[in-house]
């Protein structure tokens, strides 16, 4: 038994060395080509996932998850390094406006077009609505990973890259909204609601609202600990393991892991926007590794077997999404 599970644990970790550094390669290949780095990594993901003898199993996969939950921590934090009050009281008008229409015009458009291909395909309007609803529910979100891993990629700086951050952080909590409502929409088309949209609303403020008070609860601890304590690997340790801890309470506490690590993020930049940025830079060395291989887990979760039986619906969805975020 400890043999084999040894055997076991050696391979995970050939697999996560294989991972991290096709992954770099990939990544620098695809930038050569003028591609996002991003592409790369989950193209080398689906490669090592399925086309190769290190094919990923579905309980290695299961054991790395630790390692998307930490990226999509580090990620939020970083996001919520960027949402600074001075910058929400100038412009908060405009990204309000522009967070509403692509988030609304993304979900009507994918809504209603998805609902009609899936009806035209299963002519069951039982099934075609409730999937229009909840795949317009989350077209409706902008995925913060890809969108903020490019814009950092480029070392973008200006309005429009403040812009485009806040709006992907405020569509964490909006495309949450739509599909609690959807959900509970297309569980009362099903016959299995249960409770109601006012009932998923009320869940979801409390998700929210226990989200954004963990958040801003940890955050508070580290912008206390961060005034005594500038050392830099001292300041590496503290950052890394409130991000730690907010992980840990966000899964105990079923609360939103991206939206709890954003309002860590902000609230330390808000309360100490001079010790906040050297913090942030010290946590910009420790994550590429993270990064990488958060991207090729994502490729290597990706199956084109089911391209053929969902095909029409999914090139529906993107071609719809991209309609309503323009």
């Amino acid at each position: 038994m400890i043999l084999a599970l040894s055997i076991e644990t050696s391979l995970l970790f050939l697999l996560i060395g294989l991972a991290m550094l096709l992954g770099s390669l990939g990544g620098r290949a695809f930038h050569r080509l003028r591609i996002p780095k991003v592409v790369g990594y989950m193209a080398v993901g689906l490669f090592v996932g399925q086309m190769t003898p290190f094919e990923f199993s579905a309980g290695a996969l299961e054991q790395l998850k630790p390692v998307n939950f930490f990226a999509l921590a580090l990620i939020g934090f970083k996001i919520g390094g960027e949402l600074k009050g001075e910058i929400f009281a100038k412009h908060g008008k405009r990204f309000l406006a522009i967070l509403f229409g692509e988030a609304l015009g993304a979900f009507v458009l994918v809504s209603l077009a998805v609902s009609l291909v899936t009806y035209l395909i299963t002519q069951d309007e039982q099934i075609a609505i409730p999937v229009g609803l909840l795949l317009g529910a989350i077209a409706a979100g902008t995925g913060p990973t890809t969108t903020v891993d490019v814009l950092w990629e480029n070392r973008s700086r200006g309005i429009l890259t403040t812009t485009v951050v806040s709006v992907v952080a405020l569509d964490v909590g909006l495309a949450m909204i739509l599909f609690a409502v959807a959900n509970s929409v297309a569980g009362g088309v099903l016959g299995n609601s249960t409770g109601g949209a006012w009932h998923a609303i009320e869940l979801l403020f409390r998700e929210l609202m226990g989200a954004i008070a963990l958040g801003y609860a940890v955050g508070m601890i580290l912008y206390l600990i961060l005034k005594r304590h500038q050392e830099h690997g001292a300041m590496l340790a503290t950052v890394i393991g409130s991000i730690l801890l907010v992980i840990g309470a966000s899964l105990a506490l079923e609360v939103d892991l991206i939206l709890a690590s954003m309002a860590l993020g902000a609230t330390l930049v808000n309360k100490s926007p001079g010790r906040s940025k050297r913090a942030f830079e010290t946590v910009d060395r420790f994550v590429p590794p993270f990064y990488i291989l958060f991207f090729v887990l994502v490729g290597a979760r990706l199956d084109l077997s089911y391209f053929s039986e969902v095909g029409p619906v999914a090139v529906t969805y993107v071609v719809f999404r991209i309609a309503g975020k323009m």
